[in-house]
Order: C-alpha cells, then sequence, then structure tokens
C-alpha cells in the first residue's frame, strides 16, 4: 500500500496546470461545503493580508534562529509561506464499543 499512497503525486504533476486547487483525502475523511466554504475565505484572508504586508514596515528577522523574532507582526515573507489547510483529530467515542488500536 505505500506505492498506493503515493499514486496521487503523479496525477497532480500531470494535471498541475489543469486546476486551481488538489484536495487528497483519505477514504475515511468527511469533507463538507462548509469547510471548503472556509478554506475558500481563509484563502482570501491570506492574501488581503499579504497584499497589505507589501506596504509594511515589518523589518525581516535575521538568520539566527535563537535571536528570531517570534510574537508580532508578520514578514511579508512569512506570509506569503502561509497556506489554510486541515487538522485531522480522531475521537474515540466509546472504548467498549470501538475499542482503542493496539498496535
Amino acid at each position: 500500500t505505500r506505492a498506493l499512497a503515493r499514486q496521487h503525486r503523479y496525477v497532480i504533476r500531470d494535471k498541475l496546470m489543469e486546476y486551481d486547487s488538489f484536495i487528497i483525502l483519505e477514504d475515511d475523511m468527511r469533507i463538507t461545503q462548509h469547510h471548503v466554504q472556509h478554506f475558500l475565505q481563509m484563502s482570501n484572508q491570506l492574501q488581503m493580508l499579504q497584499q497589505q504586508s507589501a506596504s509594511s514596515s515589518v523589518v525581516e528577522p535575521m538568520n539566527d534562529p535563537y535571536n528570531m523574532k517570534f510574537d508580532g507582526e508578520m514578514t511579508q515573507n512569512q506570509l506569503k509561506r502561509l497556506i489554510p489547510g486541515f487538522i485531522r483529530v480522531e475521537v474515540l467515542l466509546d472504548e467498549t464499543t470501538n475499542g482503542a488500536q493496539t498496535k
């Protein structure tokens, strides 16, 4: 199954210029219209922040990771790297019926 889990990469490579976005899910993940709408809304908000940052006077942090500033306004380069995403959380509703994994 390891090779099967990577097959989507070839599809994306071949169709990259034909679509605006790609979504790859496991077969037990549920994505609704609300999720997609929220993703698009967050994408638009991030794009607006990136455009506003072009005129911002925020100074880029130094390259030394021990002296980098991690609070306050984000720099334009930091904002360019942001993309909205999903976090998968699994909840065990009833352990007697749906026992926890043992492996």
